[in-house]
């Protein structure tokens, strides 16, 4: 079932916008992040992304509303417990299961940026 899985990350990324004109941006990034749930589930990825954005009311420097599409690629590695046996409450045998997959993702953004002043 979706959502049974899911951890919560520390995640540390950095993205780069380049303004084409008043109307039109495009941008890309690149992301680490790290899941613990206790000493027995780990996970960490990275990622990579790019995107263009549209700014439909124009970007006067103050405001900009922007709408974005974008394609992403990341890598997820992870291990958690597989299988576990206990005899009388003692811990018998324990076994790991170790997995890494990478997946392409499509994104779609909603973005508002408002700058207090103009530098």
């Amino acid at each position: 079932m979706l959502g049974t899985g899911d951890m919560t990350a520390v995640v540390f990324e950095n993205e780069l916008n380049h303004q084409l004109n008043q109307y039109v941006s495009i941008g890309g990034g690149l992301g680490f992040g790290q899941s613990n749930k206790g000493v027995f589930t780990h996970a960490s990825f990275s990622q990579l992304h790019s995107g263009i954005f549209i700014s439909p009311f124009g970007n006067e420097r103050k405001n900009d509303f922007r709408i974005g599409a974008g394609l992403t690629w990341y890598w997820v590695s992870d291990f958690y417990i597989s299988t576990e046996a206990s005899t009388n409450g003692q811990l018998v045998y324990r076994e790991y299961t170790f997995d890494k997959r990478s997946s392409a993702g499509f994104s779609i953004t909603l973005e508002n940026t408002y700058a207090l002043s103009d530098k």
